[in-house]
């Protein structure tokens, strides 16, 4: 037994202490102490309670460590594990003798310990016997499990027991699943994100950058439209609201057919999606001021008939950035994205300086098994699809089953959502918890998922009455809660005319966003300056077809096509992995990589005879 597993209770006393934080994270201050086991070893315990067994704790490191190897031999691909919370010593000690120190740690298997508390973190690093790799550094854990595919496997009795290592598992395993998306993501729409930075470059060669909005909408209200079934009870309300001028409207792409049927403009409408299907959306919608951010890799076809002021919002794959240093959109601030264009649509209303948010339409889920508000272009388009052998409600039944089932919590009770839905719903309570202190978070009632932050309102009315009741206190004067033409008239103050002389406008329209040089106007100096940036690019991945007729040859260009390879290998990720576990290179990942760069090759041809035209 090793000397400082054990100890004798009356050589040590137990002598609580003060700990700060796990890792970066800041938690409450707890009392930390050592106890001894019934066996007589040396036990752990937070505010009393013990970390591990209180009868023998070796016992239950065994019995720990059996089981998550068990699991791990069950799933052939799983290589990386990191165990969240070990709570003292035994869980490794109990590890290398099943799994044998050598296997752990250069073997097929590797395992890694994130213990967030410092204290039993210094214990364990006090026995040097342990070579296991053990992190204390929240950040550290991060980012390893976001550098590789890892399983995060919970200590169930210390993640079921203490709200610290709880908040750290669900961290982690968040930060994986998000991962393992984004790298789903890539696979799934990499070749047409490109395709679509490609045919959207000319179109966006005069788009004003999204730092022109940075603050335009300081000490305003904004208001979010998704297009949740719940959009439809309350749009009306707000489309009719006479204080139109007093907040903004930013709505998401699947939310403006609804906006138009209600004769309501927003002042920001957003797309992000890169699928053709995108286009049902935007068919139509080219609003007089509202203003367009776009994604660089939305699907042109949803950009083709908008004739509107246009923002272009950065993209995170690299092929988008480097198209946009040709273009000379140097600007690299982008808004959060959550996976769902409504996170971008929240994020942009802090980007403005709003004063507060008012999240409409959030449903997150099928509440009465409806998926989008009423008059959604996808609801509407099955009009004119339906027919005998396919019928509106095997769709809705299908886009509701398509993804696994997840009932998440709501108002009265639980709310029938899924995986995919899940994401955002955990990604809008994370930032709703982190912006409290930057912005007054407001939600209207949905009828769907019930988030853990913001204050709720049963309708629109109810928001504004509140909001004119705070404004009027905030100034020291009676609340009037009248339609304010109705106090102008009252006042004796109508135009010639008999009509309001206060006009119900968009507060957008007089927002400034200086743009760059459309084609047409671009001077031709600019414009043979830009085309040659693409044609050497386009020389560049040309050169790596070539050079990947060897694998020698390839490493002899390594450096001379590193541009190239990092655009070209973006939608490779699946095999980018399988390099990382073999630690070579392939003839698998040398044909794909030469099909990659033959298709960017393919496609900067095409966009250098659209240029000339």
């Amino acid at each position: 037994m090793e000397p400082d597993l054990e100890t004798n209770p009356s050589e040590d006393p137990i002598q609580p202490e003060k700990a700060n934080s796990a890792g970066n994270d800041p938690h409450p201050p707890y009392e930390f102490s050592f106890q001894a086991a019934r066996t007589g070893h040396r036990i752990a315990c937070l505010n009393g309670k013990a970390l591990s067994s209180s009868y023998d704790p070796q016992k239950e490191g065994l019995r720990l460590a059996q089981g998550l190897l068990a699991l791990a031999r069950k799933q052939e691909d799983i290589r990386h594990i990191i165990i969240v919370g070990a709570g003292s010593p035994y869980l490794l000690k109990a590890l290398q003798a099943e799994a044998g120190e050598a296997s752990l740690e250069a073997g097929p298997l590797q395992i890694s310990i994130y213990e967030p508390v410092p204290e039993v973190y210094q214990w364990i690093c006090e026995n040097q016997s342990y070579r296991m790799p053990v992190i204390q550094s929240r950040q550290e854990a991060l980012q390893y499990v976001q550098s590789r595919p890892v399983l995060v496997f919970p200590n169930r009795s210390l993640v079921q027991n203490f709200a610290m290592y709880r908040r750290a598992f669900e961290e982690l395993d968040e930060a994986a699943i998000r991962r393992q998306i984004n790298l789903n993501t890539l696979s799934k729409f990499g070749s047409l994100w490109a395709r679509n930075l490609y045919a959207n470059f000319p179109r966006f060669l005069g788009a004003a950058e999204l730092t022109a909005l940075k603050g335009a909408g300081r000490g305003k209200p904004a208001i979010v439209l998704g297009a949740g079934p719940s959009l439809s009870d309350h749009l009306p309300a707000i489309a009719a609201s006479p204080r139109r001028e007093d907040f903004l409207v930013i709505a998401v792409d699947t939310a403006l057919s609804v906006c138009r049927i209600h004769g309501l403009e927003p002042d920001f409408a957003l797309t992000v999606d890169p699928q053709p299907i995108n286009f049902y959306h935007m068919a139509g919608e080219s609003f007089r001021r509202t203003i367009l951010l776009a994604d660089s890799a939305s699907s042109p076809l949803a950009l083709r008939r908008w004739a509107g002021r246009l923002i272009r919002l950065q993209n995170a794959f690299p092929l988008s950035r480097e198209l946009a240093r040709i273009s000379g959109h140097t600007d690299l601030d982008s808004l959060g994205y959550g996976g769902s264009v409504s996170t971008n649509a929240y994020d942009l209303a802090l980007y403005l300086g709003c004063s507060e948010v008012l999240m409409v339409g959030q449903d997150l889920s099928f509440p009465a098994s409806k998926v989008h508000a009423s008059g959604a272009a996808l609801e509407e388009l099955w009009s004119f699809r339906e027919h005998r052998l396919s019928s509106r409600e095997t769709g809705n039944y299908r886009q509701r089953f398509s993804v696994p089932v997840v009932h998440l919590p709501s108002e009265t009770g639980a709310v029938h959502s899924n995986d995919k839905l899940n994401v955002f719903f955990n990604w809008f309570n994370r930032r709703f918890s982190e912006d409290t202190d930057r912005i007054q978070i407001s939600l209207l009632r949905t009828g769907g998922v019930a988030f853990t932050h913001g204050q709720f309102f049963q309708t629109f009315s109810e928001w504004e009455s509140q909001r004119v009741s705070a404004v009027a206190r905030d100034n020291g004067v009676e609340p009037d809660i009248r339609d304010p033409r109705a106090r102008l008239s009252a006042s004796g103050s109508p135009s010639a005319t008999g009509r309001s002389t206060t006009e119900v406008g968009s507060p957008a329209s007089g927002i400034s966003i200086p743009g760059l040089p459309n084609l047409a106007d671009l001077p031709e100096p600019a414009f043979q300056k830009l085309r040659q940036a693409l044609r050497l690019l386009k020389e560049e991945f040309q050169a790596l077809v070539d050079a990947c007729a060897s694998e020698k040859l390839l490493f002899a260009n390594l450096d001379r096509l590193a541009r190239a390879i990092r655009l070209a290998g973006t939608g490779m990720q699946r095999e980018i992995e399988e390099l990382k576990e073999q630690g070579k290179l392939s003839d698998d990942f040398r044909m794909s990589l030469k099909g990659q760069a033959a298709r960017h090759a393919r496609m900067l041809h095409r966009l250098l005879a659209r240029l000339d035209r």
